[in-house]
């Protein structure tokens, strides 16, 4: 889960104890919260088994930049908290530089961005030809706004959602004030190729009427690295003689015959006998 605007202050400890047992699971806390304004908390479940290789906090509590590790796939997830138009005006170009290390990377970058993907001025408050944008003539937090539709249009960080869903009209906020017809789509996941790849669907959820913001809901698939089989064709078997020697795979053994100190097996084939090897031993007797 990743939260923006928490403004934890001196209560953190609050929200750390209610993560560690709830009923949607036991949580692990990371946060970048240390004032009474902005900041970002990002909650990992603990039976998830990730970890959190590197974590950087920018200065004004805007951003968290995590390197996650789970099995053999790596990934970076920034929880982004996006300025006002007067506030930390090189936020944006100071986060690219950070992620910039990590190209190799699945980069996701998501949450409440306060700008949009798309600078299409309206031409009336019911003008629909912005899909992000409507019941206002105004483009949210322009310099912004300008940085992430470069960034989408050139493929340096793709607005997912509108690259998955083009034609759609979709708005992550609407105001408490229920007179109000503004509406606009400034909670955003922007992805680099590699996180692209691993994105499975993207929506936005509608929650009570005590949050002004929609949910995103992201689903990733995280492809798992397995062992690679031996390439059994490049044997190299010219020292061996009449020696054979083959890597079994596990399943292909029955537990009684494993070497329960050292259990990479191995089968020597000489004549009409069939001897089960370890390592150590295979190398003293080949």
């Amino acid at each position: 889960y990743l939260l923006q605007d928490t403004r934890l202050s001196n209560k953190s400890h609050i929200l750390k104890k209610f993560a560690l047992c709830t009923e949607w699971g036991n949580f692990d806390m990371l946060q970048n919260s240390s004032m009474n304004r902005r900041g970002v908390v990002s909650l990992i479940k603990k039976s998830a088994n990730i970890e959190v290789i590197e974590q950087i906090n920018s200065a004004d509590e805007n951003s968290m930049i995590l390197k996650l590790k789970k099995n053999d796939a790596s990934i970076v997830i920034a929880n982004v908290y996006g300025p006002t138009q007067h506030e930390s005006p090189n936020f944006l170009r100071n986060l690219k530089n950070e992620l910039t290390r990590f190209n190799n990377l699945p980069i996701i970058v998501s949450g409440d961005f306060n700008a949009i993907s798309n600078c299409t001025k309206p031409n009336n408050l019911r003008c629909t030809l912005n899909k992000d944008l409507i019941g206002t003539v105004n483009i949210p937090n322009p310099r912004n706004s300008k940085i992430i539709q470069d960034w989408h249009q050139r493929g340096i960080l793709t607005d997912i959602f509108r690259a998955r869903n083009p034609e759609k009209t979709e708005y992550s906020f609407v105001s408490f004030n229920l007179a109000s017809t503004q509406r606009s789509r400034i909670d955003l996941t922007l992805v680099n190729d590699l996180g692209t790849k691993l994105i499975k669907s993207t929506e936005y959820i509608f929650l009570p009427r005590c949050f002004d913001h929609k949910m995103q809901l992201i689903k990733l698939t995280i492809p798992e690295q397995s062992t690679p089989r031996p390439d059994m064709k490049n044997l190299d078997l010219t020292c061996l003689r009449e020696i054979v020697i083959a890597t079994i795979l596990f399943s292909h053994l029955d537990y009684i015959d494993w070497d329960k100190d050292d259990r990479t097996p191995a089968v020597r084939c000489e004549q009409n006998e069939l001897h089960l090897f370890t390592p150590t031993t295979l190398y003293a007797n080949a």
